[in-house]
């Protein structure tokens, strides 16, 4: 019987020893194992970010994040009106900026099709250029997009291409520089938190990187959008003259509206209006978008460690939550609360333009579910029946809208053939479209 008893102690405390090494070398591996890239040489891209983002614990807790952004805080945003009255002579310089993930390239290029062709049928302005601006994540400009800049070399608003580097990319490359006055530790959590998400962070982060920021700086006003987007006629005539315009909101229901609100009483915020505030399309001056993106990436990281449960993060599952509190959000939850915090309401001027907008098709329209066909009452898969649709029912926007898509399409077929080819079909397309937006 004491031969029993030994045996079972013996084991018993050989299996307790185990279970506490395993422990603590789990949590010693989880929170304090060497992070730093110049460690490994020569590791895949996939085993690197897995190990850096995925496997890692958090590099920034969300006490320092908060204590970072009560610091930003603590400038104000400044709103301001131009009353000026210009002269004739001057011009109005507006950057329409966006940002393309080229390894999303088989889907994004006919998504950008569409906007391109719906930019290069504004009609000139003397007093108002607008310029595309294109930031592609690629070492060089693609042979695809230089043909593309090459239809607009004799046009008055100007199609610019730059390259540039994600910041998950520049993390791998060991640059901690890629955002100006962050340190290193908010390089990694952010890149940890967004992998997923990389294009629409990206696409922020552009004005928060010299490099970048320098290709805008001549530039009297930049619009911010999103590649799904589509440039109605009126906007070639539309003149920013606010430091900051806002598009229109996302959709929303009360839980998520009732959210914003306690949040926003966490941080003292006395704000009691959430509309038309829920966006990241913005159109404003450089400065003021640089300091407005700070302010909104501290709290964006803020928020997914604090308001998002671990199945809330969960990106395939996001849909199941819209249009209610849902992760693909968090960028616009964001800005809500940052204008809120800097008082955007008793900004006086309180009107906002409709871009972005769902239904009224005014100035520039953000494709819901990346589709236009969405605005001709198809399916967002069944581009192919805009050949049989009766264009005698159709509004004069929805006319100019279809037949910019038709001209798209089909540019987008031929594009891999000849060259002259593509730009013949291209030009037989803008003589009709021309013809279109002068009757609107």
């Amino acid at each position: 019987m004491l031969y029993k008893r030994r045996f079972c102690l013996k084991w018993t405390s050989i299996l307790i020893a185990y279970i506490c090494i395993f422990l603590l070398s789990y949590e010693f591996g989880t929170n304090h194992r060497p992070v730093h890239v110049e460690n490994v040489t020569n590791e895949p891209r996939h085993l690197l970010i897995k190990r850096l983002f995925l496997d890692h614990g958090e590099y920034l807790n969300s006490s320092m994040i908060l204590k970072m952004l009560h610091n930003e805080l603590k400038r104000p945003l400044s709103f301001d009106i131009d009353d000026s009255t210009n002269n004739q002579t001057d011009i109005i310089h507006h950057a329409l900026v966006v940002f393309y993930d080229y390894s999303y390239h088989h889907i994004y290029f006919q998504q950008f099709l569409w906007l391109y062709s719906s930019w290069i049928q504004l009609r000139e302005n003397l007093h108002i250029k607008n310029d595309l601006i294109l930031f592609i994540s690629s070492s060089i400009i693609p042979n695809d997009f230089q043909k593309l800049v090459n239809l607009t070399d004799n046009t008055k608003n100007q199609f610019f291409i730059y390259p540039c580097q994600t910041l998950i990319d520049s993390v791998l490359n060991k640059n901690y520089q890629y955002l100006n006055n962050f340190s290193m530790d908010l390089h990694m959590e952010l890149s940890r938190l967004f992998y997923w998400q990389e294009t629409r962070l990206s696409s922020l982060l552009l004005f928060l990187n010299n490099e970048y920021k320098t290709k805008l700086l001549k530039y009297d006003y930049i619009f911010r959008l999103d590649i799904d987007s589509f440039f109605m006629p009126n906007f070639a005539f539309y003149h920013q003259k606010s430091s900051l315009t806002i598009g229109q909101t996302i959709p929303y229901d009360q839980y998520t509206l009732n959210r914003l609100k306690r949040i926003e009483k966490y941080f003292n915020s006395k704000s009691k209006n959430h509309k038309q505030t829920i966006s990241i399309s913005l159109f404003g001056k450089l400065n003021l978008l640089t300091q407005l993106t700070r302010q909104i990436i501290l709290m964006t990281l803020w928020l997914i460690k604090e308001e998002f449960t671990e199945s809330e993060r969960l990106h395939h599952l996001t849909y199941l939550n819209y249009p209610s509190w849902y992760i693909d959000g968090i960028f616009e939850y964001a800005t809500s609360i940052i204008l809120s915090l800097n008082q955007y309401e008793k900004y006086s001027l309180n009107s906002f333009s409709q871009f972005d907008c769902y239904h009224l098709l005014t100035n520039c329209l953000h494709i819901s579910l990346r589709d236009p066909s969405h605005h001709l009452h198809l399916s967002k898969h069944s581009l192919h029946l805009l050949t049989n649709i009766n264009q005698s029912n159709l509004t004069q926007n929805e006319l100019y809208l279809y037949r910019t898509v038709i001209k798209s399409n089909g540019m987008f077929k031929l594009y891999f053939q000849e060259d002259k080819q593509v730009i013949t079909s291209y030009e037989i397309g803008m003589e009709v479209t021309e013809d279109d937006s002068r009757k609107i």
